[in-house]
């Protein structure tokens, strides 16, 4: 399910190279993907407009901690990865 073309992200992203993966009530979702895979590249969680202000994780540590139960799904970054699955399985 891509992101509707009416939603906007919540703060300024500087990197044009990102995909806007959605938004909740506080942080916008982003996926940095390595050119023509979608299977590798970094999450980023952005939580306001100041460039200090998110976090990022490669796709491959998270996805490793959330089978490990490192992460918990119902973390931001579990969060996060549940749109990036949304987001690749409509463009899959």
């Amino acid at each position: 399910m891509p992101v509707k073309a009416e939603e906007k992200p919540l703060y300024l992203h500087n990197r044009n190279d990102c995909i806007y993966l959605g938004s909740n009530k506080r942080r916008d979702y982003y996926f940095c993907k390595k050119p023509l895979d979608l299977s590798s590249g970094v999450l980023i969680i952005r939580l306001s407009n100041r460039p200090s202000d998110y976090f990022s994780m490669p796709l491959s540590v998270l996805t490793e901690a959330l089978k490990l139960g490192e992460i918990d799904n119902d973390s931001a970054f579990g969060d996060c990865y549940f749109y990036y699955l949304k987001y690749k399985n409509f463009n899959s």
